[in-house]
């Protein structure tokens, strides 16, 4: 299959930068700068993936100290989604 074919990003990639970065925060704490998370994660649309999350409710995105600040503060959905990355074959 060719790449034009694939489109410019494949759905797959971006369940995982939605994954990255959701995981990021989770591990994080505390609310995050959203240049951090890019740098940190590697994910250079963040602003696509952080308004995903932030759509379904996920994350929080808000503005704090003039500072914009990305962070995952749904405690059950927290730990669910840290106890299935710690029972998963993907995890190294």
């Amino acid at each position: 299959m060719s790449a034009a074919r694939l489109g410019p990003k494949r759905p797959n990639d971006q369940v995982c930068s939605r994954r990255r970065l959701l995981c990021y925060l989770i591990e994080s704490g505390k609310p995050v700068n959203p240049t951090l998370a890019r740098s940190d994660t590697g994910i250079r649309d963040i602003k696509a993936v952080a308004d995903r999350l932030a759509s379904l409710g996920v994350i929080s995105r808000w503005i704090r100290n003039e500072e914009a600040t990305h962070f995952a503060g749904c405690r059950p959905l927290n730990n669910f989604i840290t106890a299935e990355a710690n029972n998963s074959c993907l995890t190294p």
